[in-house]
């Protein structure tokens, strides 16, 4: 499959019907980065961390962790695909990685394929 179509997200719309949770989404989209925490997000929409946590997991199946990393894979495979001449240690220290090994690791657990591969398909896509 390609990679562009694998890093289109997952929408949960049991997630989006609570109102506080389509808000905490909203909130990390707009920050999103790989140390993005929890307890920053529940504090914008006024739940204590545990609660929050609670019913992501309720009402998606998935932890908050998931989900971030998600919309990090997501939103990075959008960028080098649309921009395959961009650097991918470029990338990932845009993307909030510090350290662009932990941007390969996350990638291929994420997407079973290291970063570079994204550049060749982009590529090859274009070609």
């Amino acid at each position: 499959m390609p990679l562009l179509a694998q890093a289109r997200l997952r929408v949960d719309h049991r997630l989006q019907e609570d109102p506080l949770i389509a808000r905490a989404l909203e909130i990390v989209d707009q920050r999103l980065r790989p140390d993005l925490r929890l307890a920053e997000v529940a504090k914008e929409v006024s739940l204590s961390p545990s609660r929050l946590r609670h019913r992501i997991k309720e009402r998606s199946g998935r932890h908050y962790r998931e989900i971030l990393q998600e919309r990090l894979m997501a939103r990075a495979a959008r960028v080098l695909v649309s921009q395959p001449q961009r650097r991918i240690l470029d990338l990932a220290l845009e993307m909030g990685w510090k350290d662009p090994q932990a941007f390969h690791t996350a990638s291929r657990r994420y997407y079973k394929v290291a970063p570079g591969r994204w550049r060749k398909e982009a590529l090859t896509q274009k070609a």
